[in-house]
C-alpha cells in the first residue's frame, strides 16, 4: 500500500482508536435470538453483561465461517416515518404508506428472499394520530401501530430515535415488549432501570451465506428526552465514544458493520453521520450508514460521491414515508484478503405515491391482514368533532408555514392561548406565559371547515410534555433577546425553505407576553424591547420576581440551541443560545397537545385574529 497522505491519516486514526480503547474495552457477549426478517439464518443479540444465562457466550467464541467468493445484498431502508403507516386524507384519499413499502420489499423477496435486508433509521413514532394508541403511560397503552406493522412486515432492525422516548421509558418498554419482534438497537442509551438488555441491545450480528454482518444503533444525544420521572438515571451518552468502544471488538468478529444512525446529517455543531463515517473508515472491514433524524433526502438520483466518506456510504430517505431507499451491493472475497471488499451497484429511491390506498402499488393482503383490523378499533376516535372553524385564510397551512419563522403566526396564537387557558389543570400556581417552538407547528387548519381529532396531528404532531420554568425579569429579558436572534430575517427568506424545518428554536408566546424584536443590522445584535407581561412593563417588576413560563420538554432539554451552545441552522457561530437547562424546572407530566385539544373541545367556534403580540422593527 502506498503511504500517501490519506492512507497515513487513516493509519494514524486507527492507531489512536486502538490505543484509546485497549484499556477500556468491555467484553462483549452474544445470545442467539430469532430473526424477524428473511435474510439471516442465525442472529445474535450483543450485550456487555456478564453471562446472563446458559445461552450467552463471549463474542470471541464465535466459530469462523467458510466465506463465499461473493454475496449480493439488497438493503431496503427508511427513516423518520413518525407513525405514518397510513396518512389519513378524507378529501383526496388515504395514503397507505407502509403497504406500498411492503409491495416493493415483497417483490424483491420473491426474487431472492435471502438477500433482502430491511431496516429503519428511527423516529418511528410521534407525528400521526395513531400515536394515541400508545396512551400517555403504561396503564393507557394499547399498542404501537408502527412496531406492529414492522414486525408483521419482516423488518430486521430499528434504532431507537429521540421520539421513541416522547411518552416515557415505561411506554417504550411496553412498545418493544408487546409489538417488536425485530431487533431494537441503541449503543449509547445506558443507566436505565426500566429499559435495558434484552429489551434492546447495542448491536446484533446476523449470519447469511457464510458472512457475518453487525448492525449497530446510535441514538441522538442532542435531542432525546432524558428527564424521566420513572427513570432518573436514564442517560444518552455521546454516540461517537460509544461506537468506538463497540466497533473495535466487532471488527475482528464480523465481515461488515451496518450503522443505523439517528444522529443526523449536515448539522452544524453536532457530531453526525459524517463523523461516524470518518470513525468507521479506520476499520479494516467495510461499513454502511443508514441515517435519520435530520429528515435529509440523500442520493435521490443514485449514490453521490459527496455522500461517500473515505469509502463509507451514507444513506438517508427523507422523512414521513415519502421514500423507501434501496441500496444494492456485494461483498467480495479474494484469496489475498481476509476482509471483504464492498462494491456498490446502485442506490434507488422508491417514491411512495400520495393518496394511493388500493391497486397494484400496495400489498393489499398485508394491509387487510395486519393494518385494517387495527384501524377499525380506532375509527371512533379519528372522526371526533373538535370545533367548527371560521372562514379565515390566515388559518391555512400555506399561510402557517409561510409565517411561522418570520413573525406573529395565527395558529401559534391559537395554540399558546389555548394552553394558557388550561393552566389550572396542570398547575396549582399562576402561569405567566406559554411558549411553543415554531418547528413544532407543521400545518394549519382549513378555513370554513370542521376540525376533527385526526386533523389536529397535521398541525401539532409532537407529544411534548408541559414543563414550567422560572425566570427573573433579567433572565426573561435574556431569554427573549435570544429568541430575537433566531427569527428568520427578510434578507434570509430567499435563501431558506420556509416549508422545511428551520431548527433555530424560534418560539411563539401566548398573548400574556408581548414584545418587539429589534432586528438591528444583523442577527448578532437583534434584541427584544418593549416587553410586557400581563400588560405591565417588564422593567416595573421587582428584580427578584419569578415569572412562570410553560415550555415543552423538547426545549427545556436544551434542544435547538437552548443549551448555551451554538444555535447554528444558518446563524453565525458567534451566536450562542440561552441555556434554559440551568433554570428551575417543574415537569408536570401533562402533554401539551392533549391540553390544547381539550381547550378546543370546550369552544363552539374557532375564530381568531392576530393581535400584535409580536412586532418586528
Amino acid at each position: 500500500m502506498r503511504l500517501n497522505k490519506n492512507n497515513l491519516i487513516k493509519i494514524l486514526l486507527g492507531i489512536t482508536l486502538l490505543s484509546s480503547l485497549a484499556i477500556k474495552a468491555t467484553p462483549l457477549y452474544i445470545e442467539k435470538i430469532r430473526s424477524n426478517g428473511s435474510i439471516f439464518t442465525s442472529l445474535y443479540q450483543v450485550h456487555t453483561q456478564q453471562k446472563m444465562n446458559t445461552n450467552s457466550s463471549l463474542l470471541s467464541t464465535l466459530a469462523p465461517l467458510e466465506k463465499p467468493q461473493k454475496i449480493d445484498i439488497s438493503l431496503f431502508y427508511f427513516n423518520d416515518l413518525h407513525g405514518k403507516i397510513i396518512i389519513p386524507d378524507e378529501k383526496k384519499g388515504d395514503t397507505f404508506v407502509f403497504a406500498q413499502m411492503m409491495k416493493i420489499v415483497g417483490e424483491a423477496r420473491k426474487k431472492n428472499d435471502s438477500s433482502v435486508l430491511f431496516v429503519s433509521g428511527g423516529d418511528d413514532h410521534t407525528g400521526e394520530v395513531y400515536d394515541e394508541l400508545l396512551g400517555t403511560n403504561e396503564s393507557t397503552f394499547k399498542m404501537s401501530l408502527p412496531y406492529h406493522a414492522y414486525s408483521s412486515g419482516g423488518l430486521d432492525a430499528a434504532v431507537i430515535g429521540n421520539h421513541e422516548l416522547d411518552r416515557g421509558v415505561e411506554t417504550l418498554k411496553r412498545t418493544i415488549k408487546q409489538n417488536a419482534t425485530f431487533a431494537v438497537l441503541s449503543a449509547n442509551i445506558s443507566h436505565s432501570s426500566v429499559i435495558n438488555y434484552p429489551i434492546f441491545s447495542p448491536s446484533v450480528i446476523g449470519e447469511v451465506n457464510g458472512v457475518r454482518i453487525a448492525i449497530v444503533g446510535l441514538t441522538s444525544y442532542e435531542d432525546t428526552k432524558t428527564n424521566h420521572k420513572d427513570d432518573p438515571q436514564f442517560k444518552v451518552a455521546p454516540a461517537l465514544p460509544a461506537l468506538k468502544k463497540l466497533a473495535i471488538q466487532l471488527e475482528s468478529s464480523v465481515d461488515m458493520i451496518l450503522i443505523l444512525s439517528h444522529l443526523g446529517y449536515g448539522q452544524s455543531g453536532i457530531d453526525g453521520d459524517e463523523k461516524v463515517a470518518e470513525l468507521l473508515s479506520t476499520l479494516s472491514i467495510p461499513s454502511i450508514i443508514v441515517g435519520g433524524h435530520s429528515h435529509t433526502l440523500l442520493n435521490k438520483n443514485g449514490l453521490e460521491e459527496n455522500n461517500i466518506i473515505n469509502g463509507v456510504p451514507i444513506l438517508q430517505a427523507g422523512s414521513w414515508g415519502k421514500y423507501l431507499g434501496e441500496l444494492n451491493f456485494s461483498l467480495e472475497y479474494s484469496q489475498e484478503q481476509k476482509q471483504p471488499t464492498l462494491n456498490i451497484k446502485n442506490n434507488i429511491m422508491h417514491g411512495i405515491a400520495p393518496n394511493i390506498n388500493k391497486g397494484s402499488k400496495i400489498d393489499e393482503v398485508f394491509q387487510q391482514q395486519f393494518i385494517d383490523p387495527v384501524l377499525k378499533r380506532f375509527n371512533h376516535l379519528l372522526f371526533e368533532k373538535l370545533i367548527d372553524v371560521s372562514n379565515n385564510p390566515l388559518l391555512s397551512t400555506e399561510n402557517t408555514l409561510k409565517t411561522r419563522y418570520i413573525g406573529e403566526n395565527l395558529i401559534a396564537n391559537i395554540l399558546t392561548d389555548a394552553l394558557f387557558s388550561r393552566q389550572r389543570n396542570y398547575s396549582d400556581k399562576q402561569i405567566d406565559g406559554v411558549a411553543i417552538n415554531a418547528s413544532g407547528i407543521i400545518g394549519g387548519i382549513s378555513p370554513n371547515s370542521t376540525l376533527l381529532f385526526k386533523d389536529f396531528f397535521n398541525i401539532m404532531p409532537y407529544a411534548d410534555v408541559i414543563q414550567i420554568i422560572e425566570l427573573s425579569p433579567k433572565q426573561l429579558q435574556d431569554f427573549l433577546d435570544s429568541n430575537a436572534k433566531r427569527i428568520v430575517r427578510q434578507e434570509e427568506i430567499e435563501q431558506v425553505d420556509l416549508n422545511d424545518f428551520i431548527n433555530r428554536g424560534f418560539l411563539h408566546f401566548s398573548s400574556s407576553i408581548r414584545y418587539t424584536i429589534n432586528l438591528s443590522d444583523d442577527a448578532t445584535t437583534a434584541t427584544a424591547a418593549g416587553i410586557k407581561v400581563h400588560g405591565k412593563e417588564l422593567t416595573s417588576y421587582d428584580i427578584n420576581h419569578k415569572f412562570r413560563l410553560v415550555l415543552g420538554d423538547y426545549i427545556t432539554n436544551g434542544n435547538q440551541g437552548w443549551k448555551g451552545n451554538i444555535i447554528g441552522a444558518g446563524l453565525k457561530n458567534t451566536i450562542i443560545g440561552y441555556d434554559v437547562t440551568k433554570l428551575s424546572n417543574t415537569n408536570t407530566g401533562f402533554i401539551m397537545r392533549n391540553e390544547i385539544i381539550q381547550s378546543l373541545r370546550e369552544k363552539t367556534m374557532l375564530n381568531a385574529s392576530k393581535d400584535r403580540r409580536l412586532n418586528i422593527l
